[in-house]
């Protein structure tokens, strides 16, 4: 079994350097975004975000909670299955 290596803590998060350059053009408005791997930054507390999840953008507010847990953790890319309720057939 393969083991899977974490980011050393020397390092600190990943935030890719775009998504902190949009947020100092946009400030407080709406950011779309494709880095669903990147890390959510205190800077973004507060800010409205759109994340991408394949299929359409689907929007966020970043909360204090939020703060460094991956962008694509809020998006998700499959949608539930809702299971159909079979109707009973009347006797007479």
């Amino acid at each position: 079994m393969m083991m899977m290596m974490t980011r050393p803590k020397c390092k600190g998060q990943f935030c890719n350097h775009k998504l902190i350059k949009k947020k100092n053009k946009f400030l407080k408005f709406n950011i779309k975004t494709w880095y669903r791997h990147s890390n959510i930054p205190n800077d973004l507390v507060g800010m409205k975000i759109s994340i991408h999840n394949g299929n359409t953008f689907i929007k966020k507010y970043i909360s204090p909670n939020m703060v460094k847990h991956k962008i694509g953790e809020f998006a998700f890319t499959r949608k539930r299955y809702i299971y159909k309720k079979k109707e009973k057939k009347k006797k007479k």
